[in-house]
């Protein structure tokens, strides 16, 4: 098909993955596959790392790096913030877990959830059926709280458990966390 292609291997404590790092022609392919079915109601078994009842750990089938993983739910929830409140603190520790491990593991991680931007496909991408929470982890910092600040308005946030007040206040999101050594930083958009 003509675009290029790169393996990269990475390990994280008991889980090896190989990502295939790919450019945009393979990534539209990839997007016209999941227009059949949903990526997050059957991942490829392949790309999962971990899962438990209610979430699932998957390698990024198109990752922006070696070590981009997604963590997301098994049952069609739109955002963090719509989480039952009951599933909330696994969710929090869970995703709590995951940082420090890609922190220990990478030196540096970005965590960022973009709201109610998975869906499921059934027809093409003309109509959306569901929505599917999902967390991206992406090994460095990236800048991209830096980014959004110059677009959007921004509030700190103390608390992962703060998300649903402020989606009620506020609609759809962005969180975004950059986590180096010794500093930090969460913010809603």
């Amino acid at each position: 098909d003509g675009c290029e292609q790169r393996r990269e291997e990475w390990s994280l404590e008991r889980m090896t993955v190989t990502t295939t790092i790919v450019d945009a022609p393979w990534y539209q392919g990839l997007l016209r596959r999941f227009e059949k079915g949903c990526v997050f109601c059957t991942p490829e078994p392949h790309l999962v790392l971990w899962s438990d009842e209610h979430l699932v750990l998957c390698a990024d089938p198109a990752p922006i790096r070696a070590g981009h993983a997604v963590l997301f739910t098994s049952d069609h929830v739109g955002c963090a913030a719509e989480v039952e409140h009951d599933a909330r603190p696994h969710l929090g520790r869970v995703r709590e877990e995951l940082r420090a491990t890609w922190q220990r593991a990478f030196g540096a991680v970005t965590v960022f959830e973009h709201g109610r931007a998975g869906h499921c496909f059934d027809g093409g991408l003309a109509q959306r059926l569901c929505h599917h929470f999902h967390a991206h982890l992406v090994p460095g910092v990236h800048e991209v709280a830096a980014d959004l600040a110059t677009m959007y308005g921004r509030r700190p946030v103390t608390d992962y458990g703060e998300l649903p007040g402020l989606f009620d206040d506020y609609g759809d999101y962005i969180h975004v966390e950059e986590c180096r050594p010794g500093a930090s930083s969460s913010w809603f958009y």
